[in-house]
């Protein structure tokens, strides 16, 4: 009987310390998988007519917002688009960035250009579209363009329709809701003519 006990008790202590042992190993492995690791940030901070982008935070400036890129690095800073955008690059993916309202809009996309603060040209595989500011598709990127570019700024649009160019013809859609407002009959030598008819709508 005295035998059986201290089999019973030796068992005891060895699925104990089996127990310890397990315990220590889980605490090694966070240690050495989640606290020592660090978190990144990308920091937006406004700038005279501008926005400072870094990955240092700095208390003394006036912070917009922050991008929590977790535990991996954070995209590139490319661009602004406009007053609220931002374009940030990463290895995969270009993404489209609201700084004031800290909120990712898209990544599905390899270019973004603002119209006005609610819709934004995208461009996919060389064809441009429009979404809206929740990333809703209202034009597919069919167009060869989009707009008129004079001098890297965006023009060739009023409050409702813009430009678009299909098959070397240039025609009026709305940015809207994607309907078609003026025929793709306009070339180069009548697009004036179409501007025309944009500012009079």
């Amino acid at each position: 009987m005295k035998r059986k006990v201290n089999i019973a008790r030796i068992v005891w202590v060895v699925c104990l310390f089996l127990l310890l042992i397990v315990i220590l190993l889980m605490v090694m492995d966070y240690k050495i998988n989640y606290e020592y690791l660090s978190k990144y940030y990308l920091y937006f901070y406004e700038c005279d007519e501008e926005v400072c982008v870094t990955q240092i935070k700095d208390n003394d400036k006036k912070l917009l917002s922050e991008l929590d890129c977790g535990y991996q690095r954070c995209p590139d800073f490319r661009k602004t688009i406009s007053d609220e955008y931002a374009l940030l690059e990463s290895n995969t993916n270009n993404i489209l960035y609201n700084y004031k309202k800290s909120r990712i809009i898209s990544d599905a996309y390899d270019d973004y250009e603002a119209i006005d603060s609610k819709y934004i040209i995208v461009k996919k595989d060389d064809v441009y579209g429009i979404i809206d500011i929740n990333n809703k598709e209202i034009v597919k990127p069919t167009y060869d363009e989009i707009g008129i570019r004079v001098n890297n700024y965006l023009s060739g649009y009023n409050a409702i329709a813009i430009i678009a160019k299909k098959n070397d013809k240039y025609g009026l859609i709305s940015y809207k809701d994607g309907k078609l407002i003026e025929e793709f009959k306009y070339t180069g030598e009548t697009l004036e003519e179409l501007q025309n008819i944009l500012k009079k709508d």
